[in-house]
């Protein structure tokens, strides 16, 4: 029996050792090829450098992504103008169609005075006429809208994307900040376009009301039929001069290209070298995350990892040779007794097999998730064998009682 129990013991410190020897060469800094700094101040300065390269790449990183997110909100903005799907010429023809209705209908209402038969009736057609004066472009509004609000919609539009863009890139980079003359070039053709589609410096001066074009007068009871064909013939010139204007007017984009395919046009490739500077940066990022868990493991953890070994060594260690050495300190009947004991040669397996996963597990020879199922494992297996002990020693007791 008990050379039966020495050979297992034997068997039980070659599989430690083994053990130890693999986890030992797993943990040291030679099995690596890593050459630690023995400067602690190296290591955190060495360290702190990457932390920092890391955090700087991270912020680049959110910068570049809400530069792009808000070219996707100016894309979207965009494409929602519905004037921006018509050609600058298109809208130039569109404008001509309008200027030349409203000669027709000022024309008209020459040849209805001119019929009218009383002052006061002459003076209501004029008041009519005034509803829809003076001629209104759409979509910008009419001008006296805009003498009134002091900015036309169009106008609102084009001041708000530029604020928009100057909180985009308050707070960037230089690198990102080159990034803003393209938005810029975007915003000063939209400006060109409203100013050479939209503006008509003619149509800007006129009057609110029908009669102010009579100077001196302040209401249309005021007017005399001389004044309303004098203006008449103000209107009338204004119109032509506005329809001079428009068909002197060159094209802000190219020939027969709508503004929102001019715009997305130049949109598109800022996204893409956006978008390419946003990958490119990630790569680095992945680098640099690369860099700093294995500068980590380089600098740290084969020293944390073989401090713990070599602690845990020892207590195992001294451990066994304890278990070993104790029946040496009972009489002989009782040691022989001991060492015959099915329980030594148990908790001596268990914490044989214990220290063995445990070493294993801080060389990383075995993976987290595995270790405690391993534990809870071999803790099952000897609380299950106590329970059957127990069990086993109570039924003689029980007979004998009977």
């Amino acid at each position: 029996m008990i050379v039966r129990f020495l050979k297992s013991w034997i068997a039980l410190a070659a599989i430690f050792m083994f053990c130890s020897t693999a986890t030992w060469a797993q943990t040291a800094p030679t099995a690596r090829g890593a050459t630690t700094p023995t400067d602690p101040a190296a290591q955190d300065t060495q360290f702190i450098a990457l932390f920092s390269s890391r955090d700087t790449q991270l912020a680049f990183i959110a910068e570049l992504k809400r530069i792009i997110s808000y070219h996707e909100n100016l894309r979207g903005r965009i494409e929602q103008r519905s004037e921006f799907a018509s050609s600058n010429e298109e809208l130039n023809r569109a404008v001509t169609q309008q200027i030349s209705k409203e000669l027709e209908s000022l024309q008209k209402l020459e040849s209805s005075i001119a019929a009218a038969e009383s002052l006061a009736q002459k003076i209501k057609l004029v008041k009519d006429y005034d509803d829809d004066f003076p001629l209104s472009l759409s979509p910008r509004g009419p001008p006296s809208s805009r003498a009134r609000s002091g900015e036309d919609e169009s106008a609102a539009f084009l001041r708000r994307e530029r604020l928009a863009a100057n909180d985009a890139f308050q707070n960037v980079s230089s690198e990102i900040k080159e990034f803003k003359s393209n938005y810029d070039a975007v915003f000063a053709d939209i400006e060109n376009w409203f100013r050479s589609s939209r503006t008509l410096p003619s149509l800007e001066q006129l009057p609110r009301n029908f009669y102010q074009l009579v100077d001196g007068v302040r209401s249309f009871d005021a007017l005399t039929e001389e004044q309303i064909r004098t203006a008449i013939a103000k209107y009338r010139t204004v119109l032509q001069a506005a329809l001079s204007e428009v068909q002197r007017q060159a094209p802000a984009t190219s020939t027969g290209t709508p503004l929102r395919a001019h715009l997305l046009a130049q949109l598109e490739p800022i996204r893409g070298r956006l978008v390419a500077l946003l990958a490119d940066k990630t790569t680095e990022l992945g680098k640099v995350d690369k860099s700093l868990a294995g500068a980590a493991k380089a600098l740290y953890g084969s020293k944390v990892g073989a401090d713990s070994f070599n602690y845990l060594l020892i207590v195992f260690a001294i451990v066994f040779l304890v278990v070993m050495a104790a029946p040496k300190l009972y009489p002989e009947v009782v040691a022989v007794n001991v060492l015959k004991s099915e329980f030594l040669l148990q908790f001596s397996t268990v914490f044989v097999l214990v220290a063995a996963i445990i070493i294993l597990a801080i060389g990383g020879l075995i993976k987290e998730d595995q270790l405690p199922v391993l534990l809870a494992g071999i803790s099952g297996y000897v609380l299950g064998q106590l329970g059957s002990a127990s069990r086993s020693s109570n039924q003689p007791a029980a007979q004998g009682s009977a």
